[in-house]
Order: structure tokens, then C-alpha cells, then sequence
């Protein structure tokens, strides 16, 4: 869901993308608020992975899973499909393989979700697209 990186400097990211209309949460031109959850997990992956250079290593990010949600707003019930939101994530600080972000995706003026997301990295397991 993060297309591009707009801006990316000391623990901060700031990315666009949008919702593809082929989402299996798609329903009538748009999907479910919580999906907006997955954007911002998304987009700490992506911090995340800019941080320890993986992109410049060509190296294969390892998985990691979300495993706390705090402060979490939802602005909206529903999210938009096909259209460029941005999110905002910035590093709040961590542990080993646990680190927390504070994130918030939005269109525009308009907020759509924000939360702290808490995430555990498992060091060594790597994503396999086959």
C-alpha cells in the first residue's frame, strides 16, 4: 500500500499509496476503516527497512507482525479505493526485536486513522515470495 517514499529523514517516513480496488476487503468503492491498520504497518515495515539500509543491500527484509495497537482513532468508518493517501510514521523507540511507532494515514486535510502500533521483528526469518 506504499507506493512511493515522499520524505524520509531521522526515524521519520512519510509515503504514498493507495487501496487497491482488487483488496479482498473491497465493497462498493471502499474498504473497511480497520484496513487503514494495515497501512500504517505497512509503512513502519518501510522505515523500518530504510533504516537498516535493506533497500541499498538488496537484502531480503525479516518478518515482523504487529503485536499491540494503542491510541488507535478512526476518523472514518470506511476508507476510499484508488485514491492517494499518505501516511505519516515516525520511530518512537524500541528494544531488541520490539520497537513502537506512531503512525496516521490521511487524505489531504482529511485524517483517516492513526495509532501507535507495536511490532516484533523475528531476526533471521526472511520473506519468501514463492
Amino acid at each position: 500500500m506504499v507506493e512511493r517514499v515522499v520524505d524520509w529523514r531521522g526515524g521519520e517516513l512519510r509515503g504514498v499509496g493507495r487501496i487497491s480496488a482488487r483488496s479482498p476487503f473491497a465493497t462498493k468503492g471502499h474498504v473497511p476503516g480497520y484496513v487503514g491498520i494495515d497501512c500504517l504497518a505497512q509503512a513502519a515495515a518501510v522505515l523500518r527497512g530504510l533504516e537498516q539500509g535493506l533497500a541499498r543491500h538488496g537484502t531480503n527484509p525479516e518478518l515482523g507482525y504487529v503485536v499491540g495497537i494503542r491510541k488507535a482513532r478512526f476518523e472514518a468508518r470506511t476508507l476510499p479505493l484508488e485514491r492517494e493517501l499518505t501516511t505519516h510514521v515516525r520511530f518512537l523507540g524500541g528494544a531488541g526485536s520490539l520497537a513502537e511507532y506512531e503512525a496516521e494515514l490521511v487524505e489531504g486535510e482529511k485524517a483517516y486513522v492513526s495509532a501507535v502500533l507495536s511490532t516484533f521483528r523475528i531476526p533471521g526469518m526472511k520473506r519468501s515470495d514463492e
